[in-house]
């Protein structure tokens, strides 16, 4: 009788969530209000805040990477303003940061699989939120501006997880940071496990998640949205939860920008190099792994042809060439030519450390399923080398476009039509690398838009890295750059988003930056302003 009741009052909610507007979540807390009004909505996606420790006796902890609350406060009232007070604000993953801790919490864990007891993780989640609440200078720090945001006319705030705060799907712990945003006047609420995590429009037009599920991902949970195992002591600690542990949180004090850079996991490659090729060999081509799956671009090369085909385009590539022939090279010939690595295992490829690298990377790259594959083929061909995905055989020279995780996205699309078949915009977070919105072609008869809402927080992609490293330190080298720049004064106060209006059945969504500097006036500018770029 009772499971009669639960499922009658969860499809009665899911049938009057139909009545509202389009573009609000299907309600799964009681207390979240879905809007009322049949006005247009205005919808803005951002990410990867990363809100961590704070100040200490009043210097930013080395952990904390969100140091811009007056950033944060007028940009939620310049879209409040833009979407007349009729804002759905999605914040897609990583609103906090949860996997650095305080020096007093131990979180040591239980073998590789288990870490912090919910006991610590709560502790965590209390530190985090007392560090981003009240005023800081007479500005409003983040829980207050965003709790403000929600009380503004018919705001809403959905809260995403993502991998570093995925504690917050713990009904303890998200209790504590519900409490803070005064979430119990039903206007914010967290896309839980009922969604999977996942937030969707009524329509299922438009589907926003964090992204750590895509692909062979590093930080991907088996189980999610199931986040703590059936003893229900300790939370389920991933892989990619175990590198940053290892990779930043014993570092960041010597280098503070390490998870600042663009793809996130850059940073920690030029720490391992500014520290010498060490660590254990499974650590190093895990990273390089990581880090060569991470990142996505598009561009067009020219490549000698009478080995693939084309298709629309793209390159067919010689997978048993590449997987049987090629082996190790995948990955030493994809990094760029002044990566120490590449030169370790090109210069010295008779040293007993870079044997055991190349054997490392040789069984990994059996490991690889094609799709995976397919995307170190790519990487290679954007290399100014002629190494390439097949046999060499000569002939004539074709331009080809290369899509970087464009078929790791793609297959990630296809099950998330499943689900949501009417999808035809997807949004997501994660790498902090932008993604301005760029059609995924599924079938003859199915395309979807998709955009990464790259990270809330300053941050430099590779290529600014290095020109403004050349600037400012024309004698230091990539490595050693991660100790000589600084946030306030090399990173440019460029923040991102995803907006837009519903316009009929669709929203009509674009990718801006948010320029403002603490203390000054913003404006939203477009992503190829110069006044984001070195």
């Amino acid at each position: 009788m009772i499971n009669f009741i639960h499922c009658y009052h969860r499809y009665f909610l899911v049938f009057c969530s139909w009545i509202f507007l389009l573009g609000t979540e299907v309600m799964a807390d009681s207390r979240f209000k879905a809007p009322t009004s049949l006005e247009t909505r205005y919808l803005v996606v951002i990410s990867d805040l990363h809100m961590g420790l704070g100040k200490i006796n009043g210097e930013w902890h080395p952990y904390e990477d969100f140091r811009w609350p007056g950033a944060l406060n007028a940009f939620l009232h310049k879209i409040s303003e833009l979407g007349n007070e009729h804002v759905d604000l999605v914040i897609a993953g990583d609103f906090l940061e949860l996997w650095q801790y305080p020096a007093d919490v131990a979180c040591q864990g239980d073998g590789p699989n288990l870490g912090c007891t919910i006991n610590e993780v709560e502790r965590i989640a209390q530190r985090v939120v007392k560090a981003h609440s009240g005023t800081s200078d007479g500005i409003p720090k983040a829980f207050d501006s965003l709790a403000a945001f929600s009380q503004r006319g018919e705001n809403r705030l959905h809260i995403v997880p993502g991998n570093h705060d995925a504690a917050i799907l713990v009904p303890q712990v998200w209790a504590i940071v519900a409490n803070a945003l005064q979430a119990d006047r039903g206007r914010i609420r967290l896309v839980g496990k009922d969604s999977l995590g996942v937030w969707n429009s009524i329509d299922g037009r438009v589907v926003i998640e964090h992204g750590q599920q895509m692909g062979a991902d590093l930080n991907r949970y088996d189980n999610w949205p199931e986040v703590v195992p059936k003893s229900g002591e300790r939370m389920v600690r991933v892989e990619g939860e175990l590198n940053v542990q290892k990779l930043f949180n014993s570092v960041e004090r010597e280098y503070p920008i390490i998870d600042n850079l663009s793809p996130e996991v850059a940073g920690a490659w030029y720490r391992a190099q500014d520290r010498g090729i060490s660590g254990s060999i499974a650590d190093i081509a895990k990273l390089a792994y990581f880090m060569l799956f991470e990142t996505s671009f598009e561009h067009k090369v020219d490549v000698l042809g009478g080995g693939p085909t084309l298709q629309n385009g793209s390159i067919q590539w010689d997978l048993q060439y590449a997987r049987n022939e090629l082996g190790y090279k995948l990955f030493v010939f994809s990094l760029p030519s002044d990566d120490k690595l590449r030169k370790l295992l090109t210069e010295e490829s008779n040293s007993d450390l870079a044997k055991k690298i190349v054997a490392e990377f040789n069984a990994l790259i059996q490991q690889l399923s094609d799709d995976e594959l397919k995307h170190l083929c790519d990487q290679l061909a954007l290399q100014a080398d002629k190494a390439r995905c097949w046999a060499p055989k000569g002939g004539a020279v074709l331009e080809a476009l290369v899509k970087s995780r464009h078929r790791i996205k793609r297959n990630h699309l296809k099950l998330r039509k499943k689900t949501y078949p009417k999808m035809n915009t997807f949004i997501y977070g994660h790498t902090h690398q932008l993604e301005q919105g760029h059609d995924i072609k599924l079938s003859d008869f199915e395309v979807v838009t998709v955009f990464n809402s790259g990270a809330f927080q300053r941050v430099m992609d590779d290529e600014n890295y290095r020109r403004r490293l050349k600037l400012a330190y024309p004698q230091v080298s990539t490595s050693e750059g991660l100790k000589e720049l600084d946030l306030n004064k090399d990173f440019r106060p460029c923040y991102t988003a995803v907006l837009g209006k519903l316009e009929g059945n669709k929203y009509n969504l674009r990718t801006k930056r948010w320029y403002m500097a603490e203390h000054e006036k913003g404006k939203f500018i477009d992503v190829g302003s110069p006044l984001c770029n070195w």
